[in-house]
């Protein structure tokens, strides 16, 4: 009876409620804990292909080791786990991978191969079908080619050319004209002659690194119409036609890239000034502030001083 008169007091439900809140602070404090400790997610989702089947390689050559349960092996699987996590490093390309990761991996690798092995087979036998597998996947999988960011701007003004190409090809061109062009002053670039049939034709040589496109000529075709009219052609103002190679756009973006910058570099000239006088506003204030209460200072030391003499 004197326990229950106790736990119904306002004394006995006020301890209640400090030991409740205090139980919710620890497992708040322990959940915060369990945050930073818990265990990084499974590798299995984020090991790529190439680093899977050298982890899966590495494994098979421990795994007798690995798959023994005995006791007295314990210290011999550690050497074990660290001469697979440096052999595993020891690759180029490869990411940096803790020894619990590739432990969590081991696990989770037996954990998907558990109805397998209670069939009867062996990890020894799954390891070897699954790297067999992988090989025979990356051989027979095409090879994907990684273009530079360089070279893809010569491969997009190629095919800007060769859609001119085609959307000129479809109109119909009267007349014709002489025209004979160069290109940084070697052989002609472009031709533009009278024929027979009374069509205009025209040739020029590709310029660009080598290996990048194959392009042993390319028609070029004036953007502009243009007619014979009379009286003599030299008089007739006669308009180069813009000629859109890899060559010609890569310079031009180059000189693009160059404006950019000079812009780029006034503008930070610009913004280091407009901080180099907010320093010295600053600094100004400072100093005033600093010299305003030294004075404010040393009025008081003498007001202090002088109240001292009085008293003594």
């Amino acid at each position: 009876m004197e326990m229950n008169d106790t736990s119904n007091s306002p004394d006995a439900s006020k301890l209640g409620q400090v030991s409740d809140l205090i139980t919710a602070t620890n497992v708040h404090e322990m959940g915060q804990v369990a945050d930073l400790i818990a265990p990084r997610p499974s590798i299995s989702r984020t090991l790529m292909s190439p680093d899977r089947l050298l982890l899966l390689r590495l494994l098979h050559e421990h795994v007798d080791i690995l798959s023994n349960k005995e006791p007295s092996l314990v210290h011999i699987k550690r050497r074990v786990w660290q001469q697979i996590l440096n052999s595993y490093h020891e690759q180029p390309g490869v990411e940096q991978r803790t020894m619990r990761q590739i432990q969590k991996y081991w696990e989770n690798y037996k954990t998907r191969r558990k109805k397998n092995i209670e069939q009867g087979m062996t990890l020894a036998e799954l390891l070897s079908e699954d790297i067999k597998e992988m090989e025979e996947y990356f051989v027979n999988a095409e090879p994907k080619v990684d273009i530079p960011e360089k070279y893809k701007d010569f491969m997009k003004a190629t095919d800007q050319v060769n859609h001119i190409k085609e959307e000129i090809a479809n109109q119909d061109l009267d007349g014709s004209v002489e025209y004979e062009g160069h290109i940084n002053g070697d052989e002609p670039a472009a031709s533009f002659l009278d024929t027979s049939d009374g069509q205009t034709r025209s040739s020029i040589k590709a310029k660009g690194p080598p290996g990048l496109y194959k392009l042993s000529e390319i028609d070029i075709i004036p953007i502009c119409h243009l007619k014979r009219q009379s009286g003599d052609v030299n008089q007739n103002l006669v308009k180069k036609p813009k000629i859109e190679t890899a060559e010609a756009y890569y310079d031009l973006k180059i000189q693009h890239e160059m404006e950019r910058f000079q812009i780029e570099k006034q503008l930070f000239a610009q913004k280091l000034e407009c901080m180099k006088k907010k320093h010295e506003k600053e600094m100004e204030s400072f100093n005033y502030e600093m010299a305003w209460k030294q004075e404010a200072h040393e009025m008081e030391m003498t007001v202090l001083k002088q109240k001292l003499q009085k008293n003594s």
